[in-house]
C-alpha cells in the first residue's frame, strides 16, 4: 500500500492520500490557493531576480518530493 508523508520542506502541500485500488494509481493533495507559474509567467514578464528566487524554491521541493 502506497503512502504518502508529511512535508517538511516550505513550498510543499500535504499528500494525505495515495493509493491503487484498481489499475490507476491516484494522489490527493491539499489545495493549494494562488496562481501557478505558468499562470503567472502569462500574466506578466518575470524580473530575473523573481525568477532567480523561485528557481531554488522549485528546487527544493522537487529533491523534498524525491527523497
Amino acid at each position: 500500500e502506497p503512502s504518502a508523508k508529511e512535508p517538511e520542506a516550505d513550498g510543499t502541500s500535504a499528500a494525505p492520500t495515495a493509493g491503487a485500488p484498481a489499475k490507476y494509481y491516484y494522489l490527493v493533495m491539499e489545495f493549494v490557493e494562488g496562481a501557478n507559474l505558468r499562470q503567472l509567467e502569462r500574466s506578466r514578464r518575470l524580473s530575473p531576480e523573481e525568477a532567480f528566487g523561485i528557481v531554488p524554491k522549485i528546487c527544493e521541493a522537487l529533491q523534498f518530493a524525491h527523497d
